[in-house]
């Protein structure tokens, strides 16, 4: 009978140990952890995930600790890791944000805001259309199949019970913050070339014809233009960003490559 009861005990400690890191990530991690997802169904997902990787895990998970202090130790770690891990791709997604905010205002609707229900906010039109194409291109490439064994093969990188290094941390957010700024100023750098050649052709025509009122002629010319550069690069645009997040997904699924 007391075999019985540590048996028990050790897979329950199995299973709260793996929902920790489990769960946490896919409360923050894109396509599960949105807002418009409700909390009840991503953690009973997060719980059929937990008990169907748990018997695969069970050899490199630690013992139960002998303390109440130890095990909260270890599950707070546990969480972190999660969490750092899942905050990493979503931090990606700022890219879009920062396309979409430079798209409208280039093009002069930066006043035009829609509801996002990725993150429940008042956004760009732009910025709102772009994650959600993003989302379906990732639903329809399986990447959330590879998020999901990303978070599995984290177990390879960061073992269970030894923490998480916070400088590491911490730079390799301040990292991925940076990449995602410079991907979403790429994404727009044709807009900023376009409007810019618009702008000083506007400025030519209002010297040579000062009677013309460029500014009524220059906000429909700005709006069209715009919509039709972003139609035009829109392809290349949500390539570069899956092609950002296929990458860092890949470095979740393969322990020890930087």
């Amino acid at each position: 009978m007391r075999l019985f009861e540590n048996l028990l005990l050790s897979e329950l400690f199995a299973l709260v140990l793996v929902f920790a890191r489990i769960g946490s990530a896919l409360m923050v991690l894109p396509l599960f952890g949105e807002q418009s997802v409700p909390a009840r169904a991503r953690i009973l997902f997060a719980l059929a995930v937990t008990m169907t990787i748990t018997p695969f895990l069970t050899p490199s998970l630690p013992t139960l600790p002998p303390s109440v202090g130890g095990l909260i130790i270890l599950l707070v770690g546990e969480i972190l890791i999660g969490i750092f891990l899942a905050l990493l791709v979503r931090i990606l997604f700022i890219s879009l944000e920062v396309a979409g905010s430079a798209i409208v205002f280039q093009i002069g609707l930066s006043s035009a805001t829609i509801f996002n229900p990725m993150i429940s906010e008042q956004t760009s039109a732009i910025s709102t259309f772009l994650g959600l194409i993003a989302l379906v291109i990732m639903m329809q490439t399986d990447m959330h199949h590879m998020l999901l064994r990303g978070m599995v093969d984290s177990y390879g990188l960061f073992l269970p019970g030894q923490g998480i290094a916070m400088g590491d941390a911490s730079e390799s957010i301040v990292r991925v913050v940076s990449q995602a700024f410079r991907i979403g100023i790429q994404m727009t750098g044709p807009f900023f070339i376009v409007m810019m050649m618009i702008n000083v052709a506007l400025g030519l025509l209002a010297r040579l014809m000062p009677q013309l009122q460029v500014f009524f002629l220059a906000q429909p010319v700005q709006i069209i233009v715009g919509f039709i550069l972003l139609m035009i690069t829109l392809v290349s645009i949500m390539y570069l960003f899956v092609d950002t997040i296929g990458t860092a997904i890949q470095g979740m699924m393969s322990p020890g490559v930087p």
